[in-house]
């Protein structure tokens, strides 16, 4: 049985062969990056403290933020540690 070129069995098939390409360049595109990323956290080297080598003030600091700065800083607030009358 052959299919006319412009019968809808011949549509149906050519949209379902568009759907399968597209999906998988979409699954390739998904796991391309999802295999480097379990790569790099097995063989990857760990990264320094600063590990593009930037000079701002940030990169600069050592120490680890204390739990009552992080709410502070999440809403942009400012803290003195010091009372400004002592």
């Amino acid at each position: 049985m052959q299919v006319e070129p412009n019968s809808d069995r011949a549509a149906r098939t050519n949209g379902k062969a568009r759907l399968l390409a597209g999906a998988s360049v979409l699954a390739v595109g998904y796991l391309m990056p999802m295999i480097y990323f379990i790569w790099s956290l097995r063989y990857g080297q760990v990264a320094s403290a600063n590990p593009w080598g930037a000079t701002g003030l940030e990169w600069k600091t050592l120490a680890e933020i204390e739990p009552d700065d992080q709410v502070a800083i999440q809403y942009g607030l400012r803290i003195s540690r010091f009372d400004a009358r002592a």
